[in-house]
């Protein structure tokens, strides 16, 4: 084989595992995305929430509107911290659509996100499940269970 060849062979498997090796990192990158993205709420639910209780259900209006003494919920792509120095990290969500919930007073189906989360207090640690969804301007936890 003349010293060519043997250059030319070498530049194509230098070229070659360049190739891979960038394929290779933007497949981790997009899969590290893919991970954080996973694991969040939808912008609609984000923000500064009063929270209330009404029968079984938590429900949130806008933080303008609280009354003093009331629970306030901020909610953030990542998890909720609340004013009674708790919160949690969301660690898993999954996103669904239910029919049965008014949107507002002429439709009906929300988008709701069904939340596992790992949450701490100033003394102690748990975990929770819920829902969590905005139905005619107001955010809304329901099946709310603490384990």
């Amino acid at each position: 084989m003349s010293n060519k060849i043997i250059a030319a062979t070498i530049k194509a498997y230098i070229v070659s595992a360049f190739s891979a090796f960038v394929v290779m990192v933007v497949l981790l990158l997009l899969a590290a995305y893919d991970a954080q993205a996973a694991v969040s709420v939808p912008r609609e639910l984000i923000g500064t929430w009063c929270v209330s209780k009404d029968g079984k259900e938590l429900v949130g209006y806008g933080s303008k509107d609280c009354h003093g003494d009331e629970l306030t919920v901020t909610v953030s792509p990542k998890g909720y911290e609340t004013n009674e120095e708790r919160g949690c990290t969301f660690t898993s969500t999954r996103r669904f659509y239910d029919r049965n919930v008014p949107r507002n007073t002429k439709e009906m189906g929300v988008n709701v996100v069904a939340i596992e989360a790992a949450c701490r207090g100033e003394y102690d640690k748990w975990k929770e499940t819920f829902e969590m969804f905005l139905s005619q301007g107001y955010l809304t936890i329901r099946k709310l269970k603490v384990r």
